[in-house]
């Protein structure tokens, strides 16, 4: 199978693992997480599949996009940091200062 192939068959892979568990019901907050995260890396797949030219050119493209959507996510972040929606009650707030910090070697 060639790699465009494959990428596609994984792509419905996870879109078939993704049906599966919607179907279960209502999810718990740690299942969205992992949901939103799937979600993410199957938008990054179909942007960086709908963009390339040659199928070697596939990870030039994810990881273009990784960054962008890394800028988008940080932008949203910040901006609710500025507004007061999220601060150190938030769950998950320390961990992504933590983050953060490590990212920016500080």
């Amino acid at each position: 199978m060639s790699d465009l192939g494959e990428l596609r068959a994984r792509l419905g892979q996870v879109l078939n693992d993704l049906d599966g568990q919607l179907k279960k019901g209502d999810p718990p907050p740690a299942a969205l997480e992992d949901l939103k995260s799937t979600l993410d890396g199957v938008r990054t797949s179909v942007l960086a599949l709908m963009s390339m030219g040659d199928p070697a050119d596939y990870e030039k493209h994810v990881r273009g996009y990784r960054v962008k959507r890394a800028a988008q996510v940080c932008s949203s972040v910040a901006a609710a940091i500025g507004e007061g929606s999220i601060g150190p009650t938030t769950r998950g707030f320390g961990t992504f200062c933590a983050s953060a910090k490590l990212a920016g070697g500080g």
